[in-house]
C-alpha cells in the first residue's frame, strides 16, 4: 500500500509535463473584440490576392483564415505585454481593402434613381434591390458627385469582400462607376506574411505633424498560437503623439 502514494506522484508529474502550458495571458478586453475581428477581415483579403483580384473573388470571406487570424491576433495581445501597451495606439488596419462600405456612382437621370432624387432611400431596380437584399446592404445617404452624377453610398451589416460587390454594381445600367476608398488614409496599420511556423504581424504606427514618422513592431505567431515579439523599432515616437509609450519595448532574444 505504502507504494500507491510515490506513484500517484509520478503519475501526476507526468500528466503535467504532458499538457501543454497554458498561453493565455491578460485576456482580451471585450472592447477590442470587434476591432480585431474587423482587422482580420481584411488581413484575410490582403492575402487572398490583388485588388484586381478581389473584386473578382468570393464576396463571402474566408472564414477559416478569418478566425486564424483574429485567434492569433487575440493571442499576440493576451500574451505579449508589448502588444497590449501599443494598443493605446490604436493600431488596427487601415482601411484598405474595403469591409463595409461602398459608394455607386450613378447618373442622377436614371430612370431607377428618381426615388433618391426626391429624397427617398430606395431605388426602382431589381436588380440592384435583389443585391441589397442578397448581401445585406444598407442605403446610407446619397451625396453629389459630379454636375451629372451622385453617389450613392452603401454599408454592409457585416463585412464582406466589398471589392466583388462592386464588381457586380458595374454592370447595372445607369451606373458609371464604383469607389471604394471613401476615408481611406494611409494611417496606422497592421500587416501580414506568413512564416514557416505561422503568421508575422508588423504593428505600424504613424504619425504627422510637428515632425513625421514610422514606428513598428513585428510579431510572430505560430499555428499552436504561441506569440513572440521579434523586434521593435523605427523613428523613435516623439513627446507630442498622445499614445506615446511610458518605456521602450524590448524584444525577445531567440
Amino acid at each position: 500500500m505504502w507504494m500507491k502514494t510515490p506513484l500517484i506522484l509520478i503519475a501526476i508529474f507526468l500528466i503535467q509535463i504532458a499538457v501543454p502550458a497554458d498561453l493565455s495571458g491578460q485576456p482580451m478586453p471585450s472592447s477590442l473584440t470587434r476591432k480585431y475581428q474587423r482587422d482580420a477581415a481584411r488581413l484575410a483579403l490582403r492575402l487572398s490576392g490583388s485588388d484586381d483580384e478581389l473584386r473578382f473573388a468570393s464576396v463571402t470571406l474566408p472564414n477559416r483564415e478569418v478566425t486564424l487570424i483574429y485567434n492569433m491576433l487575440k493571442s499576440a495581445y493576451e500574451q505579449l505585454q508589448a502588444v497590449r501597451d501599443l494598443s493605446k495606439c490604436h493600431i488596427h488596419t487601415s482601411s484598405f481593402p474595403p469591409i463595409d462600405q461602398l459608394q455607386v456612382i450613378y447618373r442622377k437621370d436614371a430612370p431607377w434613381a428618381r426615388a433618391l432624387a426626391q429624397g427617398v432611400m430606395q431605388v426602382d431596380h431589381p436588380a440592384i434591390n435583389d443585391l441589397l437584399t442578397n448581401y445585406n446592404l444598407v442605403i446610407d445617404r446619397v451625396n453629389r458627385w459630379t454636375e451629372s452624377e451622385n453617389a450613392l453610398t452603401l454599408r454592409a451589416r457585416r463585412p464582406m469582400n466589398i471589392l466583388a460587390v462592386g464588381n457586380e454594381f458595374q454592370a447595372i445600367q445607369g451606373v458609371t462607376g464604383i469607389d471604394v476608398r471613401e476615408g481611406f488614409l494611409q494611417s496606422n496599420d497592421i500587416q501580414i506574411s506568413p512564416t514557416a511556423r505561422g503568421y508575422e504581424f508588423r504593428y505600424l504606427l504613424r504619425y504627422n505633424g510637428i515632425s513625421s514618422g514610422e514606428h513598428f513592431w513585428r510579431v510572430e505567431v505560430t499555428n499552436q498560437l504561441k506569440a513572440t515579439l521579434l523586434q521593435e523599432g523605427g523613428d523613435p515616437i516623439p513627446d507630442w503623439v498622445r499614445c506615446a509609450l511610458e518605456a521602450p519595448l524590448q524584444a525577445a532574444t531567440w
